[in-house]
């Protein structure tokens, strides 16, 4: 599974979770260079087309994963100004008025950035680690904030 097995799952958490999806309606992927044990390849291309719904806009959503020598093309996704080269990792949402554009490990950024002004993002959002929640919630005898049961919904 490569990449896609080990970080998918953290990439894609937010998109599924956020706008309600359910079970992709069809997956598509491309390899691109070389691939070793595991299908673990030099570049990956998977498209994901989820139903629409009322939280998204027309009848179908797709969902790309990019990763290796696969990058968005160029000036396709525009980049906020606090970076001056595209991240390894991380994630666009990109809407009717706006786009989302998350480097994995840091802070959100909203664009395009003069139509959401940067003072808007909260300045002291504690640290969260799936980790040590998982630990915490044993201790405590509460659900993860992960259960094992997000992983796979019921038909």
């Amino acid at each position: 599974m490569g990449e896609l097995g080990d970080m998918g799952c953290h990439h894609f958490d937010s998109t599924v979770d956020g706008l309600q999806l359910s079970p992709p309606r069809r997956v598509r992927q491309t390899f691109t260079g070389k691939t070793g044990p595991g299908l673990w390849a030099d570049a990956r291309e998977v498209e994901y087309e989820f139903a629409g719904n009322a939280l998204t806009s027309g009848d179908t959503l797709t969902l790309r994963w990019l990763d290796g020598a696969h990058a968005p093309a160029e000036g396709r996704i525009a980049l906020p100004k606090a970076l001056k080269k595209f991240p390894s990792s991380g994630g666009v949402w990109i809407g009717e008025h706006g786009s989302i554009f998350k480097p994995y490990g840091t802070r959100p950024y909203l664009l395009p950035e003069e139509n959401f002004p940067a003072t808007a993002y909260p300045a002291h959002i504690p640290p969260q680690d799936h980790y040590h929640d998982w630990v915490n919630a044993i201790i405590e005898s509460r659900p993860s904030c992960d259960p094992f049961s997000h992983g796979a919904k019921p038909h």
